[in-house]
């Protein structure tokens, strides 16, 4: 079971999941017109983002994904991976960080 909690992110308690809610968001999303530049998709278990685990990169990567006038979409899988990220996703809902 899924449970929402205020900074509006969205946990499982069981290990599957959560890539699928992603993926029917997302789809959703571009099928109501949200272009693909406009959503910004982290998996912290996939290699390729390994970097993003400090969570000074991470915020500098959604950092300059963002679309200046439009919605950005930030999907991040297993955050909890990145050492003190809470700290990124407080900087990243700091509107003088995106600006």
């Amino acid at each position: 079971m899924a449970r929402r909690r205020d900074d509006k992110g969205c946990y499982r308690y069981s290990p599957r999941g959560k890539s699928t809610l992603f993926d029917l968001y997302i789809g959703r999303l571009k099928s109501d017109g949200v272009t693909d530049e406009q959503i910004v998709f982290v998996n912290l278990e996939d290699e390729d983002f390994s970097e993003l685990l400090d969570y000074k990169k991470l915020h500098e990567y959604v950092k300059t994904r963002i679309v200046p006038g439009k919605w950005t979409y930030v999907f991040i899988h297993e955050i909890q991976n990145c050492a003190d990220y809470e700290k990124a996703v407080q900087a990243c809902t700091s509107k003088s960080s995106l600006t």
